[in-house]
């Protein structure tokens, strides 16, 4: 049986298909399945720095079992006010707690089955992969109605460099698998403006908004950008009462749905008016035009043959910079500009949303190569600041995510355009498999980067302790990334005095316990002037009995973290320095024997 015969019979099985997804995602994320229960992605913040696990994906562990906790637990919302983290007065879930609730929802049935949070975190990133490709498989076998074709397309968006990329930090924008399916929905809705296509796109918007909050702000960008192409070249879609009752029904189910998580967020944020607004950071988070067409330098195939200082001005941020289409989709791209006016009229919709959604990934002002040409306002500068909340969305980079979807609809297009011709038609499965391969080859990250997670054996002794009680981690706050304390949490189960959040779930009072102490203040290797000098030793038992008093039980010093930095060094705008951290610890703890010691913490019994 040749390979030709077993692609026949995978395109005409929807399970072979997945099964076929499945597999490449496990290929892709090599050997990540040989170690899929105690290690899990990582990532580089720049190009010089080395892989480590990252903050924001300790973040996504931690808020499975948090969503748990509060659900199943203890039996409240899971967008109520907590005091779990920044112990004792703790934070608003509800204004952002949260921005992966698609995957909290799916971690529930898994965790009932295993309390091992980093085997779901691991199931749910293949999971995520398949998914993103089989919705793309989806829209393009609607569009084209070509399996073939179609398996190709899937491949191009649900392992897109943009999709890889974030896999290795970004749990929540690898979860991008509703975005085709509510494409396809409302494509259905304009050819069939049914109740049951209304319901059915309220839903997928509900999935992309719960997958992540800006994917549903770029979702609504979308639809208005959609419904000014249908209003200019194909009026009767739109301008007629069967589709705009049917659209409205879709908004109306879309609020319901939404309500109970949008509602609270929402509210909070006007109260403090904690809504994003600074431009400034929004040019750091958009998109270089050239970094479409330049390769990661992650790619086993042309990664070294990118220069590090180059793909660094696209973004401070390595992942950040990973928007490339892919060398095939870009040759088929300029095939389709020049062949435009042949093809089926359909595929130039798919165009003018490229080119849209291109222009508005460049953000409020154009950059290239680290120069900024801020006297110029680019469309999504009017968007950030004349339209309300977008400011959330303010990483217009991440707007790439559509960009590449758009761009396997266009290689479908183009590829159902080249086997229309008799000449290549003959030798379609052939060059559907070269396709196929050049396209895996160009994004194969290998080995796929993964470490595994330790965590000292401490955190699981205490979780048998019945008693309800506090614990405080040193130092405060890392720029090595402190959601490593949420994640100690899944294990001990106890509330901690800090941790990470996002920004605009912090009330006022969150931070106040820490800032208020003369001596929590000072336990950060962040230097400030106002901060970080020489603890006076005639306050140690005033600290130690505020500690008792607010039922903290445990000091837990982090060496490896304390450690980081022995001498001034300046990271962005900012200084660090663990040495005046060290000597305050020692003023407080020094003469104190520890009652837990290992390779990674200290801890000492209040």
């Amino acid at each position: 049986m040749n390979i030709l015969v077993i692609l026949k019979k995978i395109f005409n099985n929807r399970l072979g298909i997945i099964l076929a997804y499945i597999f490449l995602a496990l290929f892709f994320t090599f050997p990540l399945i040989l170690n899929i229960s105690d290690s899990m992605s990582t990532g580089k913040n720049s190009i010089e720095n080395g892989y480590t696990v990252n903050s924001d994906s300790i973040y996504f562990i931690w808020n499975f079992w948090f969503f748990k906790h509060n659900l199943i637990d203890i039996g409240t919302s899971p967008f109520s006010h907590s005091d779990m983290i920044f112990y004792p007065n703790g934070f608003d879930v509800s204004a952002g707690g949260y921005d992966n609730v698609f995957n909290s929802l799916l971690s529930l049935p898994l965790q009932f089955a295993t309390d091992n949070l980093i085997l779901i975190y691991n199931i749910l990133v293949l999971f995520n992969f398949v998914f993103a490709a089989y919705s793309a498989y989806l829209l393009a076998n609607y569009l084209t109605k070509d399996k073939k074709i179609s398996f190709i397309s899937g491949i191009i968006f649900g392992f897109s460099p943009f999709m890889i990329a974030r896999s290795l930090i970004h749990f929540n924008l690898l979860t991008a698998g509703a975005i085709p399916l509510f494409i396809l929905f409302y494509l259905k809705l304009l050819k069939e403006p049914k109740i049951k296509n209304s319901l059915f796109l309220a839903i997928a918007f509900f999935l992309v908004t719960i997958s992540a909050w800006q994917y549903g702000l770029f979702a609504i960008i979308f639809v208005f950008f959609s419904s000014i192409f249908f209003a200019i070249f194909r009026k009767q879609k739109i301008f007629n009462k069967t589709y705009l009752k049917s659209f409205f029904l879709f908004i109306i189910l879309s609020i319901l749905l939404l309500l109970p998580v949008a509602f609270p967020m929402i509210k909070t944020a006007v109260e403090r008016k904690t809504i994003p607004s600074n431009f400034s950071e929004t040019l750091i988070w958009s998109a270089d035009p050239f970094s479409y067409i330049t390769p990661s330098p992650l790619s086993n195939l042309f990664g070294s043959f990118i220069d590090p200082k180059l793909y660094n001005t696209f973004s401070n941020y390595m992942v950040e910079s990973t928007t490339y289409l892919g060398f095939l989709e870009i040759a088929m791209l300029i095939f389709y500009l020049k062949r435009r006016k042949e093809m089926d009229q359909k595929a130039k919709y798919w165009l003018y949303l490229f080119i849209v959604f291109f222009i508005l990934s460049l953000g409020p002002h154009l950059k290239m190569f680290g120069l900024n040409f801020e006297k110029l306002p680019l469309p999504y500068y009017f968007i950030l600041k004349y339209i309300p909340f977008f400011n959330f969305a303010k990483e217009s980079v991440r707007l790439s995510v559509f960009i590449a979807l758009f761009s396997s609809i266009i290689f479908a297009f183009s590829l159902k355009y080249i086997f229309s011709s008799k000449n290549y038609n003959a030798r379609k499965n052939a060059l559907l498999v070269f396709f196929a391969l050049a396209i895996i080859a160009e994004r194969m990250i290998f080995p796929y980067p993964i470490e595994k997670i330790k965590a000292p054996s401490f955190y699981n002794e205490i979780s048998r302790e019945k008693e309800n009680y506090a614990i405080l981690d040193l130092p405060v706050d890392s720029i090595l990334g402190f959601s490593f304390y949420n994640y100690y949490q899944t294990m001990h189960k106890k509330k901690i005095v800090s941790g990470k959040i996002m920004p605009y779930a912090f009330s006022e009072s969150s931070y106040s316990f820490i800032k208020e102490d003369d001596f929590l203040s000072q336990s950060t290797c962040l230097v400030d002037k106002n901060m970080v000098k020489p603890y006076n030793p005639q306050n140690s038992g005033a600290i130690i009995e505020k500690f008792k008093k607010n039922n903290i039980k445990y000091v837990i010093i982090h060496k490896d973290l304390i450690n980081v930095f022995d001498e001034t060094e300046i990271i962005g705008n900012r200084k660090y320095d663990c040495r005046p951290l060290r000597k305050n610890i020692e003023i407080i703890f020094g003469k104190n024997i520890p009652i837990y010691e290992d390779e990674l913490i200290k801890v000492y019994s209040i």
